[in-house]
């Protein structure tokens, strides 16, 4: 028999009309007794989207004023007032169990590839998106509620009692203690990853072909949009128009401590951040609640368990099935929109570029530049829209595999309400949304940072903000500005490209005042910029090297370009990548007679400012340089 109300279904599957509807509403309680007489302390809600963070076990939650430790599960009306979590893991992880579901996952460090399986583990032994052999299975539950520990009371001194608890006559949710550590959980809360695009129909974007649109965009608005439409296919989840049924599912997923998930007692739903926690040791653990016996005494299979409800919980951490612990999740439905562009020439397409950090770094930085403005300009209230990246891989006309990044917005309200969805709907849809990009430009040029002169990756005045607090150190203005202007002017990202078009030599002039103050240390060198490149001098001798995006094939960067033009026939002896060039040993007269281009990624210089100094002293102090 399917226990499951006929309303909870029809809201979860979106039939019904759902919007600003609390359809997962998740609750942090302490269920106690005072004399004998039940009474619930702590007790607040949130939506699960957000409880899944905010009550995220091992966290300090203050409550009237008191600080109480999320430390397990709680579970609405079970069928079993002692072993309250019985009914949801007696199978423990065997797949016999269908409260919970499989999340099949990459985990290699910015790929975030997330397999569309829920019902089964997944096959694969390599992700399909970074090649790597780092495919993970494991199983989640969606979870009612949390709660502390509720512990025996001594009333007299107002404190928790040492001994097993007392027939659940006092008991108290246990208030937090001055050792008690507040966990962030650093494997977070994942960002939320559609599960599905196959249904997603394309919206064409360009809309040169429909006249009553087209009178009403200016000539520079329609030449964006066309540009705009070379690179960046834009699909909708609502493209026919047919509501809430096209909507797409999204996961989200709590993963626990250094992401290894939580180690759950399958009787009573205490959870533990690590292996060998309370729940593994012989003398029991206190429950998240207390055993309401009395209230059923005509019951007899509660009677046979008065025994048990007198003492602390003894059955061990779950395990089976070559599984121990357990993710926190859940899927919801929303209306989505996605931004999808390939990583081909003149991106860096190597296998490994999907993972390059400055790419996902400065993709991260649109996705946010793109929420933050569309909700200005659409005059939507703050955190209504949410997004994330998706990455996957798809055939080229040469039938080779292309990596494509997706960007991807959704209404971040219960049920979804088509906000993202009406990104171009009226009269003024495809004018706002050139509005949007212009204002995103404006937001990662860096006119917008704290000091006006822009920040170094991100900040307040750009692009930081409460929503994103988890990817505050994985955002990257810069690098989004370049992979931006790429996308609508086909410029190939390049040190000027990330900089405010009135001081194009900004970050390359930063490049110059830095690695001149590491040097100064080794010697008493010159440092100044030449042409788009650092110029390194010493007693006579100059050493040339250009900066370069880790994101664009070295060919295809502007100053290199130029190079290539002129020495063509020259170009494998002629242009150097400075890491190759020390491992070679190639650093003399003969191989650098001045005519060369030695080029480094822009990172590396930040990354290994006093090992790069220490390298380019090397080489300027041989005899033979």
């Amino acid at each position: 028999m399917n226990d499951n109300l006929l309303l909870n279904h029809l809201l979860r599957e979106g039939i019904t009309p759902s919007f600003s509807f609390p359809l997962d509403v998740c609750e942090f309680k302490g269920e106690g007794f005072v004399k004998g007489v039940r009474n619930v302390w702590p007790n607040m809600q949130q939506d699960l989207k957000k409880a899944l963070s905010e009550f995220s076990p091992g966290k300090i939650i203050t409550v009237d004023g008191e600080k109480y430790k999320v430390e397990g599960l709680s579970f609405f009306n079970p069928p079993n007032k002692v072993h309250r979590a019985r009914h949801v893991f007696k199978e423990r992880f065997s797949d016999e169990n269908k409260n919970l579901k499989w999340y099949n996952r990459c985990t290699q460090p910015n790929c975030g590839y997330v397999e569309n399986l829920l019902d089964k583990k997944s096959e694969k032994t390599s992700c399909p998106v970074c090649g790597e052999a780092k495919i993970e299975s494991g199983k989640w539950y969606r979870p009612e509620g949390f709660a502390p520990l509720v512990v025996d009371w001594d009333t007299k001194k107002d404190r928790a009692t040492r001994g097993p608890p007392k027939f659940a006559y006092n008991m108290k949710a246990k208030v937090a203690e001055r050792g008690d550590d507040d966990i962030e959980n650093s494997g977070g809360v994942k960002l939320p990853a559609p599960l599905s695009s196959e249904e997603i129909e394309i919206l064409d974007l360009v809309p040169l072909k429909d006249t009553s649109t087209t009178q009403k965009l200016e000539p520079h608005e329609q030449k964006l949009l066309s540009s705009l439409h070379g690179r960046v296919k834009i699909r909708t989840s609502q493209a026919k128009g047919n509501g809430a049924t096209d909507s797409i599912d999204l996961i989200i997923i709590n993963s626990g401590y250094q992401s290894q998930g939580y180690y759950v007692c399958p009787d009573c739903g205490k959870l533990d951040l690590q292996a060998n926690g309370p729940i593994s040791r012989s003398q029991g653990h206190d429950r998240p609640y207390a055993c309401d016996t009395k209230s059923h005494k005509d019951d007899p299979d509660i009677q046979e368990l008065k025994e048990d409800a007198q003492d602390f919980c003894k059955t061990g951490r779950m395990m089976s099935d070559g599984l121990q612990s357990l993710y926190l999740g859940m899927t919801f439905k929303t209306d989505m929109i996605l931004i999808t562009f390939k990583i081909e020439h003149p991106l860096n397409n190597a296998k490994t570029a999907i993972l390059n950090r400055s790419l996902n770094d400065g993709v991260r930085a649109i996705k946010e530049a793109l929420i933050t403005e569309i909700q200005k300009v659409k005059k939507f209230i703050n955190r209504e829209i949410g997004g994330g990246l998706r990455k996957h891989t798809m055939k080229d006309e040469d039938d080779e595999n292309v990596a494509v990044f997706d960007i991807f917005l959704y209404d971040d309200v219960s049920g979804g309400a088509g906000l993202t969805t009406s990104l171009f709907d009226g009269e003024k849809g495809y004018k706002d949304f050139v509005e949007i990009l212009k204002k995103v430009e404006l937001r990662l040029s860096g006119k917008l940072c704290m000091d006006g002169n822009g920040c170094d990756k991100a900040c307040v005045g750009c692009l930081l903000d409460f929503r994103n607090k988890r990817e505050h150190d994985s955002l990257d203005r810069r690098n989004g500005l370049r992979i931006l202007r790429y996308l609508i002017n086909n410029t190939p990202p390049t040190i000027e490209s990330g900089n405010p078009e009135s001081n194009p030599d900004e970050e390359l002039d930063l490049l110059v005042q830095l690695l001149g103050g590491d040097l100064a240390w080794l010697g008493p060198y010159e440092v100044s910029s030449d042409n788009g490149s650092i110029s390194i001098s010493i007693k006579e001798k100059t050493l040339k090297i250009r900066p370069i995006s880790e994101m664009v094939l070295p060919r295809f960067d502007s100053e290199l370009n130029k190079y290539l033009s002129v020495n063509y026939h020259e170009r494998i002896t002629k242009i150097f990548d400075f890491g190759n060039l020390l491992n070679s040993g190639v650093v003399n007269k003969n191989s650098l007679d001045g005519k060369e281009m030695i080029y480094l990624s822009i990172s590396k210089f930040y990354s290994n400012r006093q090992e790069i100094a220490s390298s380019i002293n090397k080489i300027m102090n041989k005899k033979s340089f």
